[in-house]
């Protein structure tokens, strides 16, 4: 048998369960009201109380810049040196990531299906360079490509252009 609920009247008029203290919408009302709106902590711009960070995009931005491999840096500086382990290439990846980041480069997901969970891979792979290349060819914009985890296997298993990934799509629908 259903359990009745029991009504009461909220200080406002409205009717509310007796067991709570104030009805919904004055409930609504109250969260509304304490919202936290912090700053961030470099420019003291108000920042959303969704945001899970202390700076603003515009100073986070600023930081990755300010925090890049210098120019002159080799990848052979950055690799680790087991060349066993997967992911001997990982500091050059994550490099790879900052300077997409900073050129909006993940802002609209793949760059062919446009899924928004993306990583950022390397047209020229990382393997083929000679460990005295610069850190700054390696991870050019122009041998990076934001991809989606589907798309990047196809370019690393042979459908290595964004016009073969897209037919391998169109023929296997």
């Amino acid at each position: 048998m259903p359990r009745k609920i029991q009504h009461n009247q909220c200080e406002c008029g409205n009717k509310k369960q007796i067991t709570s203290e104030i009805c919904r919408l004055c409930y609504i009302n109250k969260m509304n009201s304490l919202k936290i709106i912090h700053k961030c902590s470099k420019c003291n711009v108000e920042i959303s109380k969704s945001s899970k960070h202390s700076r603003c995009i515009n100073c986070y931005r600023d930081d990755i810049r300010n925090n890049l491999i210098q120019k002159d840096e080799t990848i052979g500086q950055f690799k680790y040196k087991n060349s066993k382990n997967p992911n001997h290439f990982v500091k050059i990846r994550q490099h790879a990531r900052r300077i997409a980041e900073i050129h909006g480069l993940l802002d609209n997901g793949c760059s062919i299906c446009s899924f928004p969970f993306v990583d950022v891979c390397h047209i020229k792979p990382i393997k083929e360079w000679a460990d005295d290349s610069l850190m700054s060819d390696v991870n050019d914009t122009e041998n990076l490509i934001i991809l989606c985890k589907n798309c990047h296997w196809l370019f690393d298993h042979g459908y290595n252009s964004i016009e073969l990934i897209k037919n391998f799509y169109i023929n296997n629908q």
